[in-house]
């Protein structure tokens, strides 16, 4: 019986140590794109075949995940943060009340948006997607959320440009619009009805300056607000932003409506 010999055939441009190169490479710059990695001129190829080592290596090409920056302190102020809490149990977290505001601008949508059209249809305005000339039209909310509790959703209104107290304010939210009509009628109730500081609640904030400042201090002592010590730079730790997306999402709807987008 006749078998067919080895036949060497053509050699591979990408060998082992072409592959340990690239790994080095792709290791110390994640970010470099196929264009970057073949114009540094170590491997004879084009795009196609260092793509094909890449998939060989077992890397591929995914849209990083969206996480605060973190620098030095604030990765200390988590590591000093943690040991006080680490050992609480499910009734100790039952007593937070997870606070925030949120931005929500309906002239600017983020990100890709496909549709399902047929051809000669792409300027029929529900294939369009809404954009504002200039300014992007946007809103805030506040809200609170607690064990098997949560208050209103409150419209934070912008204030009139007679209430500006400095020559670069934009309107935003301040002090007192924070106390009056934020905290008292929003979170007051929901926190006198729960026990307040006598059954060991407390509020959980983020590091603004609303949130931290002498005035929002003496309102909270007055009160009897207790603030639960929490770490900067920690959204991903308030439960209250998985709640902001899907406000967020919810908003996005009514645009893709011609009659109801915003004017």
């Amino acid at each position: 019986m006749v078998k067919n010999g080895t036949r060497p055939g053509r050699p591979q441009k990408i060998g082992p140590r072409q592959l340990r190169w690239l790994n080095r490479v792709v290791e110390n710059n994640p970010q470099a794109t196929l264009v970057e990695i073949t114009n540094e001129g170590r491997l004879n190829c084009n795009s196609q075949a260092i793509q094909k080592a890449l998939h060989k290596l077992d890397f591929n090409l995914r849209i990083p995940c969206r996480k605060p920056f973190l620098n030095a302190s604030a990765k200390q102020k988590r590591l000093l943060w943690w040991p006080q809490c680490r050992h609480w149990t499910a009734e100790d977290w039952r007593k937070c009340f997870y606070s925030d505001e949120a931005k929500v601008e309906i002239g600017v949508r983020g990100g890709y948006e496909r549709v399902w059209r047929k051809p000669g249809t792409e300027l029929q305005d529900r294939y369009l997607r809404a954009t504002v000339k200039g300014q992007s039209v946007s809103t805030m909310f506040w809200a609170t959320i607690g064990y098997r509790r949560r208050s209103q959703l409150i419209h934070v209104q912008q204030r009139p440009p007679a209430e500006y107290r400095r020559p670069n304010n934009r309107g935003g939210m301040d002090l007192q619009q924070y106390c009056e009509y934020v905290l008292r009628p929003g979170f007051l109730p929901i926190w006198e009805a729960a026990g307040g500081s006598a059954e060991g609640n407390s509020l959980v904030e983020d590091g603004s300056k609303v949130h931290i400042s002498g005035y929002t201090r003496r309102f909270k002592l007055g009160n009897g607000i207790t603030c639960s010590d929490w770490p900067g730079y920690s959204p991903d730790l308030n439960p209250i932003e998985n709640l902001w997306r899907t406000l967020k999402r919810r908003l996005k709807i009514p645009l893709r409506t011609p009659q109801r987008r915003p004017r």
